[in-house]
């Protein structure tokens, strides 16, 4: 399967009993609760909560939460304070969540550092050396436990193939346009051509008409 293939074989169910929205100020008391459950840094984390998904349960309650560090055309998933007995349905809904900001953004890889078994399981590999040589250095990724997943292909010049494919459809657009317009110009030149041609004819038709009549009158 390819990895574009990969990206969207997991979706969380239609009637999922999570709701994944992005955080607001409001949410940080729960936030730190969450982070608290698994050790990790609140007041670092407090500074980049605009960064963060929270998931709620049916009854409104903060279930768990994920970052999204976004650089150039690669993302970072981060802050993963989700219960090591979670649901897998809240893992599902999660990946939806992202998939949607991924397409969003463009992005073709994102990356984890994580030990979870879900994200082997959709595809998240351990990177080789040539995948971390294109990672941006801003993104930040941790030395251990890293897994990356690409999400669609990257050409050498950094365009993706939908990107390319966008660019050369409206090359092709422009051309047919230009094509068209000049096609347009030949045609009113040809039309100009010919009411000139047929004017002169028309002219030249008269007046040997009025000439040939001048000519009978004057013999008799």
């Amino acid at each position: 399967m390819s990895h574009e293939g990969r990206l969207y074989r997991v979706r969380a169910v239609a009637d999922s009993p999570y709701k994944i929205r992005r955080a607001t100020l409001d949410d940080l008391p729960a936030l730190r609760a969450l982070w608290a459950k698994v050790n990790l840094p609140a007041p670092d984390l407090e500074k980049r909560f605009t960064e963060v998904q929270i998931a709620e349960n049916g009854a409104g309650e903060a279930v768990g939460a994920l970052g999204l560090k976004i650089d150039k055309q690669h993302g970072h998933i981060h802050s993963e304070a989700i219960p090591d007995d979670a649901d897998p349905a809240l893992y599902a809904a999660f990946w939806e969540r992202l998939q949607i900001i991924s397409r969003n953004f463009g992005l073709f890889r994102t990356w984890i550092g994580s030990t979870r078994p879900f994200w082997p399981s959709i595809g998240f590999v351990a990177p080789d050396q040539k995948a971390l040589e294109k990672a941006p250095a801003g993104l930040g990724l941790p030395k251990e436990n890293l897994l990356t997943l690409t999400l669609k292909e990257e050409s050498s010049d950094g365009l993706s193939v939908e990107q390319q494919f966008e660019i050369f459809t409206q090359a092709q657009k422009a051309e047919t346009e230009r094509l068209l317009h000049q096609a347009q110009v030949f045609k009113r030149v040809a039309y100009t051509i010919i009411l000139l041609i047929s004017g002169g004819l028309l002219i030249y038709a008269v007046m040997r008409f009025l000439t040939r009549g001048q000519r009978r009158g004057d013999r008799r």
